[in-house]
Order: C-alpha cells, then sequence, then structure tokens
C-alpha cells in the first residue's frame, strides 16, 4: 500500500452484508406467507370461495417485503463499490454512497483514538470495522 492510492474493503464485506439481509429475510418472508400457507391448507374452501376478494390482504405484505428485499439485492453491490479510502501524508480521506455522495476528510492531528471492531459474523469473514475518534469533531462518524 502507497500514500495517496484509494484502497477497497475486502470483498467479504458485500458477503457480511448479503448475510445480513438473509438473516433478516428469512423470517419475514416466513411471517408474511404464512397466512398464505395457513388459509390455503386448513381452509381450503375459504381459500376457493373468497380468492377474489382476499388474495390481496394476503399477499401485498409478502409483496411489499419482496420488494424491500430486491432492493437491498440491488443496493449492497453499489454501496460496496462505493467505499474507498485513502491515506494521504496529513489525513484520511474516506468516500461512500450511492445516491447521496459524501466525502470525509480526517486530518491525523486531530485524531483522538481509533478502535478497531469484529463481530462474531466479521470474525468469521475475516475483516472489521474501523471507527476514528477526533477532536472537536461532532459528526457522525463514517
Amino acid at each position: 500500500m502507497e500514500v495517496g492510492e484509494k484502497i477497497r474493503p475486502h470483498p467479504n464485506l458485500k458477503k457480511l452484508y448479503f448475510v445480513y439481509l438473509a438473516l433478516a429475510a428469512i423470517p419475514s418472508v416466513t411471517a408474511t406467507s404464512l397466512p398464505i400457507w395457513a388459509v390455503y391448507a386448513f381452509a381450503p374452501s375459504v381459500w376457493h370461495a373468497a380468492w377474489h376478494a382476499a388474495w390481496p390482504y394476503l399477499f401485498i405484505p409478502l409483496g411489499a417485503v419482496l420488494a424491500i428485499i430486491c432492493f437491498f439485492v440491488y443496493w449492497i453491490p453499489r454501496y460496496y463499490r462505493s467505499l474507498s479510502f485513502m491515506l494521504t501524508r496529513d489525513e484520511v480521506i474516506l468516500e461512500r454512497g450511492v445516491w447521496w455522495k459524501m466525502k470525509h476528510v480526517v486530518p491525523y492531528a486531530r485524531v483522538m483514538s481509533v478502535d478497531a471492531i469484529q463481530g462474531p459474523l466479521s470474525r468469521r469473514f475475516g475483516i472489521g470495522r474501523v471507527d476514528i475518534h477526533t477532536a472537536g469533531y461532532t459528526g457522525t462518524g463514517g
């Protein structure tokens, strides 16, 4: 790594985001599809008789959950590609953002402490997060 070279996160970060998505998606899809299967399995006469009136009430929640999942499947790779940081002689520069681009510039002189953080899943993927705490900085970290 050279001074001024743009650095990208490890590819396992994208995998970690997809694991987080799966951990949220599986229970959500199960919870929203369960009523559909319950009505079909335990009340087939109601299913056939009231199908035209009832289907939106059964499928709209599932459709909304699937739309949200599709959004994140679209967003995760784009967000991953937007992440980069650079170490220069005087500062750390972090860039990120899919729609709203952000660029954080942190002079080394303002750095008070640096934390390296790994959760259990991050450890499994061999990645982690670095938080830089600065003097006099009041915004949210990157």
